[in-house]
């Protein structure tokens, strides 16, 4: 008489399968004009996000194998540039749409969460008078200490010269 035996994997019933990772997309297989070309970004400053956002980006799966932090981070810089379908930046860097748009999501919350650590007004009055001061030697315009560039409001389509209004993404605006 047979009797049956079952093989367990000890390691696998009491830690899963652990923290695993595939590189999509490899950063270094690609050069410096690839990366400037494609993202809008040199490699350094790729580097700089993937430390930054790294932790937050990271997801601890059972199931199958997660995006790592770095072709999440490709993953949204490219669409940022290109502006385009996340179907094509998926693509090349091997990604479902599906899989795009969680990384956009993923690395814009994560931009946010860290946007005071890099964009903030000055506080004291030297540090605003300093601004006030470069963007008079820079402009010629007299107490500025921001400027917010190619802003465009929506509007509704107007009766008259309706081709003026038209931004370059075919939308109703206007460039303030």
């Amino acid at each position: 008489m047979a009797i049956p035996i079952t093989v367990l994997d000890c390691d696998l019933l009491l830690y899963g399968r652990g923290h695993r990772t595939l590189d999509r997309f490899k950063l270094d297989d690609v050069t410096d004009e690839y990366l400037m070309s494609m993202y809008g970004f040199p490699r350094q400053f790729i580097y700089f996000l993937v430390e930054l956002l790294g932790a937050s980006l990271s997801r601890p799966t059972q199931r199958s194998r997660a995006i790592s932090p770095e072709t999440q981070i490709l993953a949204a810089l490219g669409f940022y540039t290109s502006g385009s379908f996340q179907t094509r930046m998926g693509d090349a860097i091997g990604i479902s749409q599906a899989s795009m748009s969680r990384c956009v999501a993923n690395v814009t919350e994560a931009l946010v969460e860290r946007a005071s650590q890099f964009i903030h007004f000055p506080v004291d009055e030297a540090a605003v008078q300093s601004l006030k001061d470069e963007f008079y030697g820079l402009a010629g315009m007299p107490g500025v200490i921001g400027v917010a560039d190619c802003i465009h409001v929506a509007i509704k389509a107007p009766n008259a010269e309706d081709l003026s209004y038209v931004n370059r993404k075919g939308l109703h605006s206007l460039n303030c």
